[in-house]
């Protein structure tokens, strides 16, 4: 394990500015939005412009499509805590009708 850091190489401008996780990341993503900043529902980081806002999936709809269809759509949308940050696009529910009618 390497050595401890005490913080102060971490930018001041970008410390005053913190607010809490969300703000915090929403700058991290606005200053380093080439790199993968931003967690999906499964954990992992990766870009913003790769995520969509989830709409209110229920969690019972996407762990039966990884259970079932072995789709894991947690790996697109946005973490849930991070209510503040904001995705080009939306999904709901209803965006996997087509994903569903192949299947079916």
């Amino acid at each position: 394990m390497g050595e401890k850091k005490d913080g102060t190489k971490f930018p001041i401008d970008l410390w005053n500015e913190i607010n809490g996780i969300d703000v915090f990341l929403n700058n991290i993503h606005t200053r380093y939005k080439n790199y993968s900043v931003i967690p999906y529902q499964n954990g992992t980081f990766c870009k913003l412009n790769r995520l969509y806002k989830d709409n209110h999936i229920p969690d019972l709809f996407k762990n039966s499509l990884k259970a079932c269809f072995n789709l894991d759509i947690k790996n697109e949308l946005i973490h849930n805590s991070l209510t503040s940050i904001e995705a080009n696009y939306t999904k709901n529910i209803y965006d996997y009708t087509d994903t569903l009618k192949k299947i079916f």
